[in-house]
């Protein structure tokens, strides 16, 4: 057998663990598929078993997919300080042409002469007087935003930039977010994070690169972000074990995700970032800036999916930006090194976002 052969047939084995890491599913889950006859193991021995790619490509394709989770959204307790100081926020910020520029500073003074985590209805003067309007215009506004937070689901968060969760490479941004809407694990917020863009690309090459680049990091411990505007971003969030959406509209109600199943499957598995507040109208809010905004200020890097550069090459150059980004301590080598499996591709990594 010569060498080339050999490295061929190695790329396509995966042993147990792998296999599970490789298809975003637990050892348990693993042992299940194989016991309901969805995967078969081309070897099998006490406490191992081998797989080929091909058959967990093909495991992956036809799986079932997860059923959404549907959260009643009465349970949401906007009594919450927090949520009560993001609502008083948003209605002044309605009054300040959308801007955080704008409404931060005025927030900021009105914070010395109340408590902004009380009900509307109880510091409308002091935000009226800061924005010299009236007390019942800011109250009202303040109403309409409180009944829209009532879309979010139970277990979303609404976080500001002095939230454990907000995330340091975006806190260091200029102009970052004050605000951030948040739907699934934000755990994900502290992992190395690439980002995964093309222009309106159609056609199966771009989004098949984009799976395989996609399973390929997210093998070696990064976690891919891609706005989902285009069928190349998109499989990127149906590849990635766990993928972030980079959202251009405000977190999707249960309307969007019975329109768009994978906006449903993307918040259980991944999640789902947006710096829009819930939508003051049935019209909704769209708004991609804001999902560029997300994508910059998330990810240490970004793969261009229309590129010319093969896998391989971009992978590489991956590699390359990254070992720097570990130098000037952006990432944490406390971890081991892992390595990718994917069409051939074969690289180091050394993961963790500090």
């Amino acid at each position: 057998m010569d060498e080339q052969t050999r490295k061929d047939l190695i790329d396509q084995l995966y042993f147990g663990r792998e296999a599970a890491q490789y298809l975003g599913v637990t050892m348990q889950r693993l042992e299940e598929l194989v016991g309901d006859g969805q995967l078969s193991p081309v070897k099998r021995s006490p406490g191992e078993m081998i797989f080929l790619r091909d058959d967990l490509d093909g495991c992956r394709t036809h799986r079932p997919k997860p059923k959404k989770k549907i959260i009643h959204k009465e349970e949401i307790d906007l009594r919450q300080p927090h949520l009560q100081k993001a609502v008083n926020y948003f209605a002044l910020r309605c009054f300040c042409q959308g801007s955080d520029q704008i409404a931060e500073p005025i927030f900021l003074r009105a914070v010395e002469k109340t408590h902004l985590t009380r009900p509307i209805e109880e510091i409308g003067a002091v935000l009226a007087n800061a924005l010299d309007i009236s007390e019942e215009a800011i109250i009202m506004k303040g109403r309409q935003i409180r009944q829209s937070f009532k879309t979010l689901e139970q277990d979303d968060l609404v976080i500001d930039r002095d939230a454990e969760e907000y995330p340091s490479l975006m806190r260091s941004k200029e102009n970052a977010p004050a605000y951030l809407f948040l739907r699934g694990d934000a755990g994900l917020l502290k992992e190395t994070i690439v980002a995964m863009k093309d222009r309106n690309h159609l056609g199966t090459e771009i989004s098949e690169k984009a799976a395989r680049l996609a399973r390929a990091l997210e093998n070696a411990g990064v976690v891919t972000a891609s706005a989902g505007r285009t069928e190349g971003e998109r499989a990127v969030l149906e590849h990635g074990h766990r993928p972030i959406l980079a959202a251009g509209t405000p977190l999707p109600d249960e309307a969007m995700q019975r329109q768009d199943e994978l906006l449903g499957q993307v918040g259980e598995r991944g999640l789902i970032v947006s710096i829009l507040p819930p939508p003051l109208s049935e019209s909704g809010t769209t708004d991609p800036a804001a999902a560029e905004t997300i994508l910059s200020a998330l990810s240490l890097a970004a793969l261009d999916l229309e590129s010319d550069r093969t896998d391989g090459e971009m992978v590489s150059r991956l590699q390359e930006y990254l070992m720097q980004a570990v130098k000037k301590n952006m990432i944490d080598t406390s971890d081991k090194r892992a390595r990718i499996f994917s069409k051939g591709i074969r690289a180091e990594y050394v993961y963790n976002i500090k």
